[in-house]
């Protein structure tokens, strides 16, 4: 039986799979629903299974060894031993790498080089590569304490727009996009709207609002140069952390292919241009385990 290797990039979005062989030829490779690394939690744990029931069945050769680039994913190896008793159990793969699905972004865009990798989908988050070579964080606190300019963030402050704007007796631009995605025009539409739904959905409203602030609508605008913003302060954060503004900066996620008023916000503020991410993630996380081993 052949030996394969398999890289996995699993994000709040989608998860992409591949599975390549020895020469590091593809032989197989898929996209599915959102992953994460919380497995304590029943959802999380299944969609995860699902995923590994579906990579099983598409290839009959030996899986010898893992990437994994997952969102929400343990840091300390004591934390994984769920997540790697789960993979050996569906897929018999013991060796295997688990780490942040951003930090996986940041080897697939500059590989073993310096750069900044900037990473706005329903969160943000940037890393970078440090003087002693270790792959570091800025931001990336969740929608609770941060993820600022990110898709979450923009839904909720259309919705805040929209609430502010009912206070005053006006409808705001924004007012329709909640409205149709609350069910309704009402405080009682929206707070269980808010209140009772993932914060994907919430952050579903992004895509919109981002396509009417390219249209030329004021409140959308402004709430994507805001966001712009708010992303260009985790660049300067990293900045100050690294003594030095020179490095090249990748841009990734739904947000950034969504809303070039946001790159342009980004680029006015760092004083730099920066370059959309297009590489492989999966396949990246295939080589990875391949070299590994």
């Amino acid at each position: 039986m052949s030996k394969v290797f398999l890289g996995i990039d699993g994000g709040a979005s989608s998860a992409k799979w591949c599975v390549i062989n020895e020469s590091g030829d593809k032989i197989s490779e898929g996209k599915s629903g959102p992953i994460d690394g919380h497995i304590y939690r029943d959802e999380s744990k299944e969609r995860l299974s699902l995923l590994l029931r579906e990579i099983r069945s598409s290839t009959s050769s030996e899986i010898v060894a893992g990437h994994v680039g997952l969102t929400g994913a343990p840091e300390s190896p004591g934390d994984q031993v769920g997540l790697k008793t789960l993979f050996s159990e569906a897929l018999g793969v013991s060796r295997l790498t688990i780490e942040n699905d951003v930090y996986l972004g940041y080897r697939a865009a500059f590989g073993k080089e310096f750069g900044l990798f900037l990473y706005a989908g329903t969160g943000s988050i940037l890393v970078y590569r440090s003087n002693d070579g270790e792959i570091n964080r800025i931001g990336g606190w969740g929608y609770l304490l941060g993820d600022e300019g990110a898709g979450y963030w923009i839904g909720r402050e259309s919705i805040r727009e929209t609430l502010r704007a009912m206070e005053e007796g006006r409808r705001s631009a924004l007012s329709a996009f909640v409205f149709e995605a609350s069910g309704g025009a009402s405080w009682d539409k929206i707070k269980r709207f808010v209140y009772s739904t993932s914060r994907e959905k919430i952050a579903g409203l992004a895509n919109p609002i981002l396509k009417a602030a390219e249209a030329g609508d004021e409140d959308a605008k402004e709430i994507a140069v805001q966001a712009g913003l708010e992303l260009a302060g985790l660049v300067k954060r990293a900045e100050k952390v690294l003594n030095r503004n020179d490095y090249p900066i990748t841009f990734s996620g739904g947000i950034a292919s969504a809303s070039p008023i946001v790159k342009k916000v980004i680029e006015q503020e760092v004083g730099r241009e920066i370059s959309l991410f297009s590489g492989d993630t999966a396949f990246t996380a295939a080589k990875l385990a391949r070299s590994d081993n």
